[in-house]
């Protein structure tokens, strides 16, 4: 499935705009990567900076999906 029609799909289903879905995506990526590495992970500080880190991998991933379709 192409990604394009995939955030098409998910924009027409849930009514949201496409800069609000990066930003639900975002959150949600920062969080259950926070649940997640819990148990790896002991300290806050730790596991706040790996799931920033990768919340901005994914961002930059959305990103680059995006552009490729134009």
């Amino acid at each position: 499935m192409d990604f394009y029609i995939f955030k098409n799909g998910v924009v027409s289903a849930t009514g949201l705009d496409k800069d609000a879905l990066h930003m639900y995506v975002g959150i949600s990526v920062y969080l259950l990567s926070l649940i997640l590495m819990r148990p790896i992970f002991k300290k806050y500080s730790g596991r706040a900076f790996i799931a920033l880190v990768l919340v901005t991998c994914i961002a930059l991933l959305g990103e680059y999906l995006d552009n490729r379709q134009t």
